[in-house]
């Protein structure tokens, strides 16, 4: 999970200017609150926020295509072995100094240039993705869209026939993304993302080596392991690492380590 507040409060388009006050609406049952998001709505959700994060000037999207493609290949070579392969999967890169990821609903992954500089090798830049595919795939913050939805007065039903109410949830499901989906997600994403990775021939021990590297740097503090509540410890995360490894036996070998140099070298 990314961005640090400072960012978050660029991207996130506040609710005020969506109209919502026009949007209300009343006596929402509890039939409503637990209605299902579908994968349509969680698509059309996903691409509001893609729209509020390229509107913000302060974020630029990376402009080397080959390095784009890359990502993107990698990102969808993952998301293919998946439940949820039928999603329009996205990828796109960030610049920006901080070592960061994130998904938001639908199935659009950022990484940062930052964290690209900081990877050794595919393996761990599989790791990261893999990650962030799991938040997807596993629905991850879609009950917490839902309760501030009904919070807010929005009807879920409504999504498809009001741009009104499909930009606000696309604020909400921003806000979210970019907080933190919760421990128990980010301990689920980090077992089931390296189970993806090794599935595809990936090193298992890419993410935990990632993690062990950033949270070495001295005097920074990257978004993706900043010690928010939401977000358990490193050491807690590269311990559960090493344990889903033992318990699943995954022992995937590819790195990559030349080719991934030359592809960021630009960097």
């Amino acid at each position: 999970m990314l961005l640090r507040a400072t960012l978050i409060l660029g991207l996130v388009v506040s609710l005020a200017g969506t109209g919502c006050a026009q949007l209300l609406v009343g006596g929402l049952t509890a039939a409503q609150a637990l209605q299902p998001i579908s994968d349509a709505q969680e698509v059309q959700i996903g691409n509001q926020a893609v729209r509020q994060i390229l509107a913000d000037p302060k974020t630029r999207l990376y402009p080397g295509e080959a390095l784009n493609q890359y990502v993107t290949r990698i990102g969808r070579q993952l998301a293919q072995e998946t439940s949820r392969s039928g999603l329009p999967w996205r990828f796109g890169i960030i610049e920006s100094p901080d070592l960061n990821a994130f998904a938001v609903p639908g199935g659009a992954i950022f990484v940062t240039t930052g964290a690209l500089a900081a990877m050794k090798n595919e393996a761990e830049l599989a790791a990261v993705l893999a990650h962030e595919i799991t938040h997807v795939v596993e629905r991850h913050g879609i009950d917490q869209l839902k309760r501030a939805m009904v919070a807010q007065g929005l009807a879920i039903a409504a999504l498809g026939t009001s741009p009104q109410i499909a930009q606000a949830a696309g604020s909400i499901a921003l806000r979210i993304a970019l907080n933190g989906y919760g421990r128990d997600a980010e301990f689920e994403s980090d077992r089931l993302g390296v189970v993806l990775a090794a599935a595809n021939g990936y090193d298992p021990q890419a993410l935990a080596d990632f993690l062990a590297t950033i949270a070495r740097r001295s005097g920074e503090t990257p978004g993706w392991l900043v010690p928010l509540a939401s977000h358990p410890p490193v050491s807690q995360r590269i311990e559960a690492i090493a344990q889903i490894v033992r318990e699943r036996k995954l022992t995937g070998s590819v790195r990559n380590t030349e080719s991934f140099k030359r592809m960021t070298a630009p960097l």
